[in-house]
């Protein structure tokens, strides 16, 4: 889920296709009528356009790109992004001026975090490639810090320059940070024991000149999706989580009714 600028709408992916949904109850705006898979929603700063990931141009091989809607539902969703590398994850920033996107494992190619600067011609340029997979960016309200999963921890990096500094949150495993809109608390989750199981965290950070973690509490535990990715949002007043829980089945089981004529006769008689 990814829920707009002013709190009032959601954006999911549905059965392939993104809608905008009105938390009030309003009538759903679909964005896309099954021009490919489409996937990855994320509002644009001022909550016009949304962008997400489609394998429209290329349904065969599954290679996204980024494209863009307005959040009306009106015109054609149009291309932003041809990229080289099949993505598996978009990232705008606050200032609107930074695409950031996340590969897709490629053969041996683990997954890397690139930036596109918008409005001008140049290549994608990487942020976070190691060889280790890495993804979840996200960055911090004054574009200051950067935030991403690795398979090492969850780490923050100074932004751009992101080789300058690095600081863990927490460990293995610990993924889909996101930032309170002040700035002053870095939200994350990490999956638990149980299956689809996944508890999510706030830690208390201070995003100064340096960059340090003050404490760490665990504020929810809930059933997500297995595809551990995107499986909550935190709304722009920091006060509400909206969470995507997974609806399990109940356990079928078999039954062997034996003598069955004999026991229909005693509940409804000759």
């Amino acid at each position: 889920p990814a829920i707009s600028p002013d709190g009032g709408r959601v954006a999911v992916r549905r059965d392939g296709d993104i809608v905008v949904l009105r938390l009030d109850g309003g009538p759903a705006t679909r964005l896309t009528f099954g021009e490919g898979r489409n996937a990855s929603p994320v509002w644009s700063p001022d909550g016009r356009t949304v962008l997400f990931l489609s394998d429209r141009a290329a349904p065969v091989t599954g290679h996204n790109d980024v494209f863009s809607a307005r959040a009306d539902g009106s015109g054609e969703a149009e291309l932003v992004l041809d990229a080289e590398r099949s993505l598996s994850g978009v990232h705008w920033s606050p200032d609107g001026e930074w695409l950031l996107i996340t590969t897709s494992f490629e053969g041996p190619t683990a997954s890397d975090i690139l930036g596109v600067r918008l409005g001008t011609d140049a290549a994608p340029v990487p942020l976070i490639a190691s060889r280790f997979a890495d993804s979840d960016p996200a960055l911090s309200p004054d574009g200051r810090w950067l935030a991403y999963f690795s398979q090492e921890g969850l780490f923050v990096v100074p932004f751009p320059n992101t080789g300058d500094a690095q600081w863990l949150v927490a460990g293995p495993g610990a993924g889909e940070p996101v930032w309170s809109s002040d700035g002053t608390e870095l939200f994350y989750a990490v999956p638990g024991a149980a299956i689809a199981s996944v508890t999510l965290f706030s830690a208390k950070v201070d995003a100064g000149a340096e960059f340090s973690v003050d404490e760490t509490e665990a504020i929810s535990t809930y059933s997500a999706p297995l595809a551990f990715t995107s499986s909550y949002a935190v709304a722009p007043d920091d006060l509400r989580l909206l969470v995507m829980e997974t609806v399990g089945m109940e356990e079928s089981e078999i039954v062997l009714v034996q003598n069955f004529h004999t026991e229909l006769q005693q509940i409804f008689g000759n």
